[in-house]
């Protein structure tokens, strides 16, 4: 008796949510982006300047056995575009009196992104236990095929080149993340008073079906230092949101980095290539309210990057160069379009 009376309070706790006022938006957008040309901090200082000219491997260049070798630059830059679809479904959950707790809510995402190369579908949970910190758990399912010449998805060879069969096998991510958040005017109510603070911290597990835990792999036409295994993730913004059309401004940083043994396959203190290297981009962000249902988010983003020796940074083979330095670059300007429908 008593233990059906448990499962059933348990049911009533689960359904009663979807009963209550249910909120659900649905959104379409666009993501861009342009990386001007570079050549990898070859014969640069601590800042990558732009440079539109290839740099061929010098005569005589010592490339490691079997590494064809690669040319730096590309005369033109890279690109890159996404279109996406996303759904949300939030309701009151966890409800309580008080400032931090009246609006705890659970909130169901869903996104589609199709890239010319890849394809993939998404769905996480939002738990906002306190008004200052949220809670999510979430996944992808998602593949990738050759085509325009560029390659979404694939195995890397010794030879830094990825194999192009197209549907190989699927790539797939399990995450979880806490996010705290904190908006002044909270405490300081006014619409000017909108100086909002985001601290989000993201653990997130990725695989490719085709690859072993020591092959690398391409995915969305990248660089191909991907691996199966744990990664760790960090977002931090500091904006300023005003009831102007230029709706928010501020600074964005993100930082990821490799965890477990992939970190330590071929660290910067052991001459390797840097597995252990820790990616950070910060980027002075502008959001636009376009109209009242649509706006564009630009990003102009600037990174660091791993130096590679002289004598190895011709190798097309990541793995067949040593890192040396760490530089900094622009890395790309970045446009993001969405329209709540």
């Amino acid at each position: 008796m008593k233990r059906n009376l448990i499962i059933t309070v348990l049911c009533l706790f689960m359904i009663l949510p979807l009963f209550a006022e249910v909120e659900t938006t649905t959104k379409v957008g666009a993501d861009a982006a342009y990386y001007p040309d570079q050549h990898a901090g070859y014969g640069a200082g601590s800042f990558v300047p732009f440079d539109y000219t290839p740099v061929d491997p010098p005569d005589g260049f010592p490339l490691a056995a079997g590494d064809g070798g690669r040319t730096l630059g590309s005369g033109w830059g890279g690109v890159e575009a996404t279109s996406w679809f996303s759904h949300s479904i939030k309701m009151p959950f966890m409800v309580m009196d008080g400032p931090l707790t009246s609006g705890n809510n659970l909130n169901f995402k869903f996104k589609a992104n199709l890239s010319p190369v890849t394809g993939d579908l998404g769905a996480s949970v939002v738990l906002t236990p306190v008004a200052v910190l949220q809670l999510e758990a979430g996944g992808m399912i998602g593949t990738g095929w050759a085509a325009l010449g560029f390659n979404g998805m694939g195995l890397m060879n010794s030879d830094g080149i990825a194999d192009e069969d197209s549907f190989a096998g699927i790539v797939t991510k399990a995450w979880c993340a806490g996010t705290f958040q904190f908006d002044l005017a909270a405490v300081m109510p006014g619409e000017w008073n909108h100086v909002v603070m985001i601290a989000n911290a993201k653990l997130e597990y990725q695989n490719y079906s085709a690859a072993s835990d020591t092959q690398s792999w391409v995915w969305q036409s990248d660089a191909g230092e991907n691996y199966n295994g744990m990664t760790f993730a960090g977002t931090y913004l500091l904006g300023y949101q005003m009831p102007l059309r230029l709706n928010t401004v501020g600074i964005l940083v993100d930082t990821k980095e490799n965890l477990g043994d992939v970190r330590e396959l071929s660290t910067m203190a052991a001459d390797g290539w840097g597995s252990d290297f820790r990616t950070v981009k910060i980027a002075p962000l502008f959001v636009v309210d376009l109209t009242d249902n649509s706006s564009l988010t630009i990003l102009l983003q600037f990174s660091n990057l791993r130096v590679y020796t002289d004598d190895t940074i011709f190798n097309n083979y990541f793995q067949n160069r040593e890192y040396e330095d760490t530089a900094w670059k622009f890395h790309r300007i970045a446009f993001s379009y969405g329209i709540e429908l």
